[in-house]
């Protein structure tokens, strides 16, 4: 690995930059290394693994993505941000399939200051968890929670307001720092291979929950050329 001082401070990556400066131990550089991984490839990686095979068990959606795509990306064209940013379709899907399948199934916090909440007086310094997997899945938060609908989450289409009822990267100066990076690799991935394939799931699969809610067994999902269906 390049020293940052050999690239330049500017061309230096966090990474790098901060190994490089020789402020961390080695414990603390694999600590960090660890929650580098942890907190960014697996979450990303599982979120879209979710968002296939929702996508895969409904027909229905693919042929609505299909559908927003072929309106905003011109035929030969690969989608980019700006494309994504006219694709609230897109958008909804990958939000639903984190509502019903959230990277981690609850968000911890460490209170800064004495609040309220329901009549109950909750001091400083008290840890606090907030169940997102229940309140995902809770019929008080969502209507059919167990069905998988973008739909609800299309503004001019939406029955209620669900304001922090789904909050899978968190919320305020402690919300996932990657939120903007991974919600775009997830959307392009998904939107190019929208472009590209029908998918179609052979099996059924349940959640596993270790640190993150997995997949109990391997994806099942086969990808029919998208051409082949038009010819």
């Amino acid at each position: 690995m390049a020293a940052a001082e050999d690239i330049g401070i500017e061309g230096a990556d966090l990474v790098t930059y901060m190994i490089t400066k020789g402020t961390l131990s080695v414990d603390e550089i694999y600590a960090n290394a660890t929650e580098l991984l942890a907190a960014t490839v697996d979450t990303t990686a599982n979120t879209m693994l979710w968002t296939l095979y929702c996508f895969a068990k409904h027909p229905r959606v693919q042929d609505a993505l299909y559908e927003e795509t072929e309106r905003v990306v011109p035929r030969g064209e690969t989608p980019t941000p700006e494309h994504v940013n006219q694709m609230p379709y897109l958008k909804a899907i990958v939000r639903e399939s984190m509502r019903l399948y959230p990277p981690i199934a609850n968000l911890a916090r460490i209170l800064d200051k004495d609040i309220s909440v329901g009549g109950y007086q909750i001091p400083a310094g008290t840890a606090i968890v907030g169940q997102m997997w229940l309140m995902s899945r809770d019929p008080k938060c969502f209507s059919d929670p167990l069905e998988f609908r973008p739909e609800r989450w299309i503004r001019v289409e939406k029955e209620h307001f669900y304001g922090f009822k789904s909050l899978p990267f968190g919320y305020g100066p402690r919300m996932c720092i990657g939120k903007r990076l991974a919600e775009l690799e997830i959307y392009l991935t998904l939107a190019r291979l929208c472009q590209n394939f029908i998918l179609t799931s052979t099996t059924d699969v349940k959640v596993k929950m270790t640190t993150l809610a997995l997949p109990d067994r391997p994806l099942n999902l086969k990808f029919i050329d998208r051409r082949s269906r038009e010819t």
